[in-house]
């Protein structure tokens, strides 16, 4: 089966509500795929860590989730770039 990397970038609190319901979407359509392995990849640039703590509580039970958090923002292309270096 193919292989398929979704890439969420977060950050900041002003969008939390909105970034947590797009993962959980992103989720339910990666269980639903039936034709790709699809992989969802949070990659935020120094959300709040109440956001942190319900994303990474998230991977205990998705296992189509990572999720990986970067101490300061440093953009939607470096932290997708490092992310995608790492898997």
């Amino acid at each position: 089966m193919e292989k398929v990397n979704v890439y969420i970038i977060t950050y900041g609190p002003h969008r939390i509500p909105l970034e947590k319901e797009c993962i959980e979407k992103a989720l339910e359509s990666a269980k639903n795929c039936t034709n790709y392995d699809v992989q969802i990849y949070v990659c935020d640039n120094n959300s709040p860590p109440e956001f942190i703590d319900w994303a990474k509580e998230l991977t205990k039970t998705e296992p189509k989730l990572a999720v990986y958090n970067h101490p300061e923002n440093i953009g939607k292309a470096r932290i997708v770039n490092l992310v995608h270096g790492q898997v």
